[in-house]
């Protein structure tokens, strides 16, 4: 029986690669599955493979990259899969398992390109942790031909400066604590100056309410301001610790995200599913 033409592989290839570009990513996984479905030889599997790691990054299915494992044994489709799942875990914001994936991933004999994508990565997920001595000794040992991407002695230590004035602007959680003994301080500590003026003035005038209030023999007035004010001063101290936490998960976001794009890893993956993806298919 003859396939209608609209559902000729290459229709379908083609149909993917528009869905791919309208971000509909989606639609793009159905797809791919009927293409694999209708023609299972049309592509090789490490196509189907790379293709699908793309869209569920992508598309933010995450949990569903995770879960892939790729059963070949081409070491460059390995690294790619290494490459797709350290960026998972990046996003995630969970380095010490985006750094073991890597880590995991470095006796692949893969390819330049594919090598210096690990190594990049490998260097991150050191610098997002603190490592900045075993950044330094992975750097020394670098292979020389990745000169040519453009990672030089210059740019590096750009980057370990970023990396230590960010971290050098980070707040310890239980200073903010100490210092809200006095009321709004740890506030102001966190960064949060304004919230800390208003309570220091709020709980210096309950202070002030309640004093008086038991001064004057007005006895339940006095309990009442007590309360609220004991109420509001734990909230300062309490506040001022989670500001810190707060100020520390942004600054880590920000400094996550500005690596990423001073290291390109967008285009890294750009560049796999280009060499490795259904687009190849047919080149």
């Amino acid at each position: 029986m003859a396939v209608d033409n609209d559902y000729s592989p290459e229709n379908i290839q083609n149909f993917i690669t528009h869905l791919i570009s309208k971000k509909e990513y989606y639609r793009a996984c159905v797809e791919l599955q009927r293409l694999n479905s209708y023609y299972p030889t049309f592509m090789q599997g490490d196509n189907v493979f790379v293709t699908g790691l793309y869209l569920f990054f992508n598309g933010e299915r995450y949990d569903e990259l995770l879960n892939m494992e790729n059963a070949g044994s081409n070491f460059t489709i390995k690294a790619a899969e290494a490459v797709f799942k350290a960026d998972v875990f990046f996003r995630r914001s969970e380095f010490i398992e985006a750094k073991a994936v890597l880590d995991s991933a470095g006796l692949f004999s893969a390819s330049q390109n594919m090598e210096f994508f690990l190594y990049k990565r490998t260097v991150l997920s050191c610098l997002l942790l603190k490592k900045i001595d075993e950044a330094k000794t992975i750097f020394s040992k670098r292979n020389t031909n990745f000169k040519e991407f453009d990672f030089t002695e210059y740019k590096f230590n750009e980057l370990i400066e970023y990396t230590e004035s960010v971290n050098n602007s980070m707040k310890n959680p239980y200073s903010a604590v100490a210092l809200g003994i006095i009321p709004g301080l740890g506030y102001a500590y966190s960064g949060q100056t304004e919230t800390g003026i208003i309570a220091f003035v709020l709980v210096t005038a309950m202070s002030a309410a309640t004093y008086f209030s038991f001064k004057t023999d007005s006895k339940p007035t006095g309990v009442f301001l007590g309360l609220a004010t004991t109420f509001f001063y734990g909230g300062s101290i309490i506040g001022g610790y989670l500001g810190s936490i707060s100020r520390n998960n942004a600054a880590k976001a920000g400094l996550m995200e500005s690596l990423s794009q001073k290291m390109d890893l967008y285009n890294d993956r750009e560049e796999i599913y280009n060499k490795y993806g259904v687009v190849s298919v047919g080149k």
